[in-house]
């Protein structure tokens, strides 16, 4: 079973938008929104990556900082980042996480990307599954 699970429910012409569930330590569970590029057909900096399982690792970013956390294996792409921004002009392919979801975007980046960290501490690698789906209820 993955640690991290994201669910895409909305693929727009200028974002994709999607909850991402973390199951922690101990049962803990973390929820947040994530937008995301469109998909266009897995494009270097331009697309969101495909549906699948895949691995999150550490990694030190030269614009994120230390600690952040990349997609790993992903076919034909690489530094794919879950990292602070609003909306899909703030990426360049990566997953943005808030705590607050808006129509083209989501809100409290910082915040939902400081909690996460906290959910994450003692893991190195987590599973991550990306899966395209509805979500019943808009709240977290």
């Amino acid at each position: 079973m993955a640690d991290v699970t994201l669910t895409r429910f909305y693929f727009g012409d200028k974002c994709t938008l999607g909850r991402l569930v973390f199951n922690g330590p101990e049962d803990e569970l973390f929820r947040c929104w994530t937008c995301e590029n469109p998909y266009l057909d897995n494009k270097v900096n331009v697309s969101s990556i495909p549906d699948g399982s895949y691995t999150m690792g550490r990694v030190d970013s030269p614009r994120f900082g230390k600690d952040c956390w990349s997609v790993l294996n992903v076919p034909g792409r690489s530094h794919i980042l879950l990292h602070a921004g609003n909306k899909a002009k703030d990426t360049r392919g990566c997953i943005l996480p808030g705590s607050g979801l808006l129509a083209d975007g989501v809100s409290q980046s910082k915040k939902a990307l400081e909690t996460f960290a906290v959910q994450a501490k003692t893991s190195e690698e987590l599973g991550l599954v990306i899966q395209s789906g509805i979500i019943k209820e808009l709240s977290q």
